[in-house]
């Protein structure tokens, strides 16, 4: 339904990263931007009013909580990661290309990578089941935005809200896309099939996701640098001894880890992780470009 098929671990296509690392990491930093509907139900987490917001009414709350991200938090979170001096995904939203320009700019002279997530994140593919025309019609505009912010196409798409459809990957795949994000299901990148194309599913990350450990599980900033410094560990042994390199995206939500008494605790995990001399630093589109040849020549073997 989504392209890919079963793979059980012991069967992974043989990734390797450069150096021989045993794991790559992405930074992705989510620079999102929410239409001023009333009454609309943002995606992506817990609501801060007790109640439902009355028709008409505006979720007054959730808009300033989440813009205090791009407004505050995002800055902060950039003087972290340029002290660290690892490389970064900014997934973004078309709307904040075209209508935040100092800030697109302040990340273009700092070097990120631009991912296209989407125009707006309370719009998701959810919202066009059963209109195909209209889900093309979004993909592309979102993409022609996100060109016409950055000056250079996106190669990967980061479903807003992990929201995909079984009619989303033939549109990318159509749009010329070479990497679909937003996938829960490996700690590899593995091949999509694409009515006998390749792309290259991207794994990310719910579990250890900022979002998740400090709004819903309610995680102290101990367990979450713990917990993410075990995850790679773990992975790491594996890659080790199988030989397949594993991949592990580090969500960062302006508005959630930009609060200040929470970005010391990226600047700590980002520290305890350098650590490690095994981990490759990578961008999404870096990672793409690093197994593809490997997971189209696993499809071809697997057709023969």
């Amino acid at each position: 339904m989504f392209g890919y098929s079963y793979e059980s671990l012991p069967s992974r296509p043989k990734v390797r990263w450069p150096g021989d690392a045993s794991v790559a990491v992405v930074v992705s930093v989510l620079m999102e931007s929410w239409d001023e509907e009333p009454a609309r139900v943002y995606a992506g987490g817990p609501q801060l009013l007790p109640m439902p917001v009355p028709p008409g009414g505006q979720d007054f709350p959730n808009r300033t909580w989440r813009d205090y991200g791009l407004r505050v938090g995002i800055w902060r979170i950039m003087d972290v990661l340029s002290t660290a001096e690892v490389p970064v995904s900014a997934a973004i939203n078309g709307r904040v290309l075209l209508e935040r320009r100092e800030l697109v700019e302040e990340v273009t002279r700092r070097g990120w990578e631009f991912t296209a997530h989407g125009s707006v994140e309370n719009i998701s593919m959810f919202d066009f089941v059963g209109d195909l025309e209209a889900e093309r019609a979004y993909i592309e505009q979102s993409l022609a935005e996100h060109r016409d912010g950055t000056g250079v196409p996106s190669k990967g798409w980061l479903a807003p809200a992990l929201a995909l459809l079984p009619t989303t990957l033939p549109i990318l795949r159509d749009c010329g896309l070479a990497w679909v994000g937003g996938f829960l299901n490996d700690d590899t990148p593995f091949p999509l099939h694409i009515d006998g194309d390749v792309l290259v599913g991207m794994p990310y990350n719910t579990e250890l996701n900022d979002y998740t450990a400090f709004t819903r599980r309610g995680w102290s900033g101990e367990e979450y640098v713990e917990s993410f410094v075990r995850h790679v560990n773990t992975l790491a042994s594996e890659a080790q001894e199988s030989g397949v390199g594993r991949m592990v995206v580090l969500p960062v939500h302006p508005h959630v880890m930009g609060q200040p008494f929470r970005v010391p605790i990226l600047a700590q995990l980002l520290g305890r992780l350098q650590e490690r001399q095994d981990i490759w630093w990578a961008t999404f589109d870096a990672v793409a470009a690093s197994c593809a040849h490997v997971l189209e020549a696993r499809t071809v073997e697997s057709v023969q």
